[in-house]
């Protein structure tokens, strides 16, 4: 925001220097990006008096003139249409120097003699109509310097206003922050009493969304002659970057700037019937003040008159309505729209404005009245015309809560040791109002600081104003918890750990997906557009919860919240496969969204999935060739996962969802539900991601579910000094044995405890029959105090082959 030094000093109760501001705005939290020191560029230029002015005798173009400055007279030759005798114009005398490096001097002109000239705003580099000579009020003291009377000199700071005090993007918010430093009030004059035709009346106002627009000021003006701004206020707005346009409208832009509430003006000729604050209407729009017409969704919030939207609330007016210099009757609107509507509507739209950037940070509803007066007082002056009196809708105004204070609890907070003499000042400063209670302060927050609503806040507010400096560099006691990891993270750290182990690479992919990849998710049930949903197990919906939306996406594209991890895997396989490789693994450890089933938020899961595309090994190596991934690839993978979170359970055939093969998928099954997976990715999977013809298999595991099965600390067990003994055995198991249940059912077993269990060899075919299959299973036994007998390990075999025929009805091998 850039300030004016002279604007802003009007305001502060001693005189500050521009120095002396560059080393309060950054104390204060307001750093300074650049300073421009403004004035005049010209010297040498006085107020001329025009005495006489005849037509050049050689030039129908030029005139003749007598120029007083005062003191002398002085022959002119002049070629503005607009000089006239009686005038006051800026003179620039001989030796004058000018913009551009002009300097003036005695000449001669078609003839005739010329001691200087007449100036317009172009010559002398200021804005405005450069048409003719710039002619001066009567009262132009006649001879004086006319540098301080057109050309202000000023010094303009650009400050940086953090985005948490909307009430400091004003010459007034500022001045208040500067005047609470220096313990003084600001001068904030009252504005004078508004002198009102009760015979003119302001029309209506009605808000039809109060939630949205929290109050809304109308005033009616008559028989107003617009006109241009008078210099000092053009020199104000130039200041601060802005372009005068015409009195009324700068008005409005003066008062911005001054009080940090925005103001609109309406040709109340213009409008048609009451003035109504709604939302838009579908297919409504409009073409607003920058020549653009803007399409309007029932999202946006509009000021509408019977013909419908005049207006975009609190980002910009339409043109069908905007004043111009033939207004002579105006409806001035100064309101408080919603931040969160405003800043919703002006990004969707792609508008911003002066307007828009405060109202999405927040205005004070106090505040909308003042400036209403102020921007009155100012139209009736410039413009002259009559005033009705105001339309207020507003409920009233709602008291911010008060916060409690004591000079003890101020020092915990930052490690000072304030009086309350050195306290009290600065609190009453910042406090609307100041009450003494209980040995502290209830100090109430003024209308524009709603941030000021704990301990907290105040103690950040005292430490600006009191110095960091005041702040003692003792560090104070410390007492920090030690930290435990939460378990889910400890999981997945273990799982990046052993995937990377396995060659796998970590991709990272967006949260947010386009609605058609939501039909692919590994999770059985019914799928949001996928074809083959009927292949589901039956579960209800609610397992995998429906897909949440966002309210405002940005495209199509990201719309949606992922309910599975594979996408993003696949594109990411898809884009490598692209471009040259052929053999990959990948797992992304991530996040996955559901609506929660009373339709409240959102619950969360992490997962962690791994992609296997291509052959293996994925290099090429003499001593082994290559073969397609298959499912035994992924489960392997899975498997190794769940031993590093102590998980023995066994996996089990499973349906796969929309992602894993129907008939080679094995799954984990935990508290009810499918908390892992793996297997061969279907066919129809792959070929709708472009992927199709390509060996693949992966693997899904539920960290949120298995993260807690996980020992807190791994415990190593000690190497046996002792020999060990190792036994094989092979017999024949009904061939629908899986192998998980046999191990876990070997595991189980409290003598089997210390025994390492492998399954060396699975064999079918010649020589077995059809309904069964050889394993070869090993067992290696081990003591870590003594060397095993041959009758204790016998003994232990008798019992694995006791449970390997009593509850797997196995037959040993010959």
């Amino acid at each position: 925001m850039k300030v004016s030094h002279s604007w802003l000093s009007e305001f502060l109760p001693v005189p500050v220097s521009p120095d002396e501001l560059l080393r309060l705005f950054p104390s204060l939290g307001f750093d300074v990006d650049s300073v421009e020191t403004l004035g005049p560029a010209f010297s040498g230029v006085v107020i001329g008096h025009v005495l006489e002015v005849q037509k050049h005798p050689n030039a129908d173009r030029l005139s003749l003139c007598k120029v007083s400055d005062g003191k002398e007279t002085f022959p002119v030759v002049c070629g503005a249409p607009n000089v006239a005798a009686g005038q006051r114009v800026p003179f620039a005398l001989p030796g004058a120097k000018l913009p551009g490096g002009l300097v003036i001097a005695k000449t001669k002109i078609r003839g005739s003699e010329s001691m200087g000239m007449l100036c317009s705003v172009s010559e002398l580099g200021l804005s405005g109509d450069a048409a003719g000579i710039l002619v001066l009020g009567a009262d132009a003291p006649v001879g004086s310097d006319a540098a301080p009377l057109l050309a202000e000199k000023d010094t303009v700071l650009e400050v940086e206003v953090t985005a948490n005090r909307p009430d400091c993007l004003s010459i007034v918010g500022l001045a208040r922050e500067l005047s609470i430093h220096l313990r003084k009030a600001p001068r904030v004059p009252e504005l004078p009493a508004l002198k009102e035709d009760a015979a003119l009346k302001t029309r209506p106002v009605e808000i039809r969304e109060a939630a949205l627009c929290r109050r809304y000021i109308g005033r009616e003006f008559a028989g107003l002659r617009v006109g241009p701004s008078p210099g000092w206020l053009a020199r104000r707005l130039e200041a601060v970057g802005q372009r005068p346009i015409n009195a009324l409208v700068d008005v409005t832009n003066y008062v911005l700037f001054e009080y940090g509430h925005p103001l609109h003006t309406f040709d109340a000729a213009l409008l048609k019937g009451p003035v109504v604050v709604r939302r838009a209407k579908a297919g409504e729009g409009l073409k607003a003040l920058d020549a653009k017409t803007y399409a309007l969704t029932p999202e946006d919030l509009v000021i509408a008159d019977d013909t419908g939207p005049v207006a975009i609330a609190g980002v910009m007016g339409g043109e069908s309505t905007g004043v111009t210099a033939k207004t002579t009757a105006c409806f001035l609107e100064s309101a408080h729209f919603k931040p969160g509507s405003v800043r919703a509507t002006s990004r969707r739209l792609g508008l911003r404005s002066e307007s828009s950037y405060r109202f999405e940070r927040g205005t004070d509803p106090e505040t909308a009245a003042r400036a209403s007066a102020r921007a009155s007082e100012l139209i009736l002056r410039l413009c002259r015309g009559t005033a009705a009196p105001a339309v207020d809708a507003y409920p009233g105004r709602a008291e911010l809560p008060a916060v409690r204070v004591t000079t003890a609890a101020l020092d915990r907070v930052l490690g000072t040791k304030l009086s309350d003499a050195e306290l009290k000042p600065v609190l009453g400063a910042l406090a609307a109002r100041l009450e003494e209670k209980d040995g502290g302060w209830l100090l109430h927050p003024p209308s524009w600081r709603p941030d000021l609503a704990t301990l907290a806040d105040v103690a950040e507010e005292v430490a600006r104003h009191i110095g960091y400096e005041a702040i003692p560099d003792e560090p104070g006691p410390a007492r920090l918890p030690c930290p435990q990891t939460h378990p889910v993270v400890a999981a997945a750290g273990l799982a990046r750990r052993r995937l990377e182990g396995q060659a796998f690479h970590e991709v990272c992919t967006l949260d947010l997906v386009s609605e058609k990849v939501l039909a692919w998710t590994e999770t059985p049930g019914p799928r949001r557009g996928d074809p083959t949903a009927p292949r589901g197990t039956g579960r209800e919906e609610h397992d995998r919860g429906l897909p949440a939306a966002l309210a405002n996406p940005l495209s199509d594209d990201a719309a949606w919240l992922r309910t599975s991890l594979w996408p993003g895997l696949l594109q990411s396989a898809l884009y490598n496969a692209s471009r040259g490789v052929q053999n990959m693994r990948l797992f992304e450890v991530g996040r996955v969204y559901a609506l929660r089933e009373d339709g409240k938020g959102v619950a969360e899961r992490t997962l962690v999935s791994g992609l296997l595309l291509g052959d293996m090994p994925l290099r090429p190596h003499w001593r082994e060739k290559p073969r397609p991934t298959d499912f035994h690839d992924a489960k392997g993978a899975l498997e190794d996962l769940l031993a590093g979170l102590g998980c023995a359970d066994a996996l089990v055939p499973c349906e796969g969802g929309s992602v894993f093969h129907p008939k080679a998928c094995v799954g984990l099954v935990h508290d009810g539900r499918v908390a892992a997976q793996a297997g061969l990715l279907d066919p129809r999977l792959l070929a709708a991601l472009e992927l199709g013809g390509r060996p693949a298999a992966g693997f899904t595991l539920d960290l949120d579910a298995l993260a807690l099965r996980r020992r807190a600390h791994g415990r190593m067990d000690a190497i046996s000094p002792y020999p060990t003994v190792v036994r094989d055995l092979s017999a024949l198991f009904p061939k629908a044995s899986p192998w998980g249940e046999i191990s876990r059912a070997l595991r189980a077993a409290p003598a089997l405890q210390d025994v390492q269990i492998e399954l060396l060899d699975v064999f079918t075919g010649k020589g077995i029959d059809a309904s069964e299959k050889s394993l070869t299973l090993r067992f290696t036994f081990s003591k870590l105090d003594r060397t095993l007998t041959d009758e204790e390990v016998n003994a232990s075999m008798e019992k694995i082959i006791a449970i390997l025929q009593g509850s797997f009805s196995a037959r040993l091998r010959s």
